[in-house]
């Protein structure tokens, strides 16, 4: 047997995780993955913005990894 207990004989079944929800907007995770969401837009936004633009001058984030988190490819947990 393996380490992680399974045979290794016995085939490994992947289950396929259907999204049914929607897309979270809390404190910690202000903005979502979805493209067409109005999180997206400073004005719906200001206060996460705000906060992404001065990580970004204090040298904290890249603004590459700022847009990965408005785009929803990155989670960032800060101040919100």
């Amino acid at each position: 047997m393996s380490k992680d207990h399974r045979r290794d004989d016995e085939p490994s079944v992947l289950y396929p995780v259907i999204m049914e929800d929607g897309p979270i907007h809390c404190d910690p995770y202000p903005f979502c993955s979805d493209p067409t969401c109005p999180d997206k837009e400073p004005a719906n936004n200001e206060e996460a913005f705000t906060l992404l633009t001065s990580e970004i001058a204090a040298g904290l984030l890249t603004s590459e990894e700022a847009t990965n988190i408005v785009q929803g490819k990155q989670v960032y947990q800060a101040g919100w």
